[in-house]
Order: C-alpha cells, then structure tokens, then sequence
C-alpha cells in the first residue's frame, strides 16, 4: 500500500463506517505511462509466446499424418439378418 500513495487522513470509526483518506505518491499522468509500458511488454510477450506455439504447430502438422486409425470389424451383439 504504501509504494501506491500516502495516508491524507488517518482512519476515524463512525458508528459501524470506517473512514481513511488516502492520496497518490504519483501524478495521474505518470502512472497512466507506467500502466502502458506495462501493457505494451505484456502484449510483446504474448506475441512472441503465440508465435512459438505457431511455429512449433507448423512443425508437427509438416512432420506428417497421424496414425491411421483402425478399421472396426463387425459387432457380435448385432442380428446377423440385418445387413449393415
């Protein structure tokens, strides 16, 4: 709490409500930079997370099909008249 702002005015109880003021250390301005900055490297990370994964599916899609499946032979449990 106290790296965001400063206590203007110390807590006072009435009845049941609780009050404090509290003030910023920095300018609105300031911490609206600082917001951004964070914002823009989160988004650079992202980017370049989302282009790893891209590439390392590219990879595994170019390294061929997958197994083929095996063929299902005829259910036992079915009347041999009907014809499937």
């Amino acid at each position: 709490m106290t790296e965001l702002g400063f206590v203007e005015s110390s807590p006072k109880q009435d009845g049941r409500n609780m009050i404090m003021v509290l003030g910023p250390h920095k300018k609105k301005a300031d911490a609206k930079v600082d917001i951004q900055a964070d914002k823009d490297s989160k988004a650079a990370e992202r980017a370049a997370l989302e282009d790893v994964e891209r590439a390392e599916r590219d990879a595994a899609h170019a390294a061929g099909p997958v197994a083929q499946k095996k063929e299902r032979g005829r259910s036992e449990n079915l009347d041999p008249e009907i014809e499937a």
